[in-house]
């Protein structure tokens, strides 16, 4: 857990991408809440201390079948689509051509884009396996 900002540049830049900016998930979570109220919900089934499910920072290879490589590019949909398939999984975010300062897109626009991944990209999913 960091709380400011200029950590995760750092830490993003020795290649350190499991960490968590609470100042700015609050942030974004406030935000969020005021835009869409019912969103509240979600979000506290999700962060409830016995929630059922965890959020997950996983390589892709995780959800390949046996023996095959990962690809060298994916778009959103390729990756979501193995993922579901290969498990009860759910795809919330990925590293996949992001910004040194933005280490995590979330839900991006171009879902249908391919995009170069990379072995040091990840996903974030919600899981009820640890």
């Amino acid at each position: 857990e960091i709380l400011d900002e200029g950590t995760a540049v750092l830490l993003t830049r020795i290649g350190f991408d499991d960490f968590v900016d609470s100042n700015n998930l609050v942030s974004r979570l406030l935000a969020t809440v005021s835009e869409a109220p019912d969103v509240l919900k979600v979000i506290e089934a999700l962060v409830r201390h016995d929630a059922p499910s965890n959020f997950f920072v996983r390589q892709l290879d995780q959800y390949l079948p046996e023996g095959a490589e990962c690809p060298s590019e994916v778009s959103w949909w390729d990756v979501l689509c193995q993922v579901r398939q290969q498990s009860d999984d759910l795809l919330i975010a990925w590293s996949a051509g992001s910004h040194p300062y933005e280490p995590w897109q979330v839900n991006p626009q171009k879902k249908k884009e391919k995009v170069p991944w990379k072995a040091s990209d990840r996903i974030v999913v919600i899981s009820n396996n640890s």
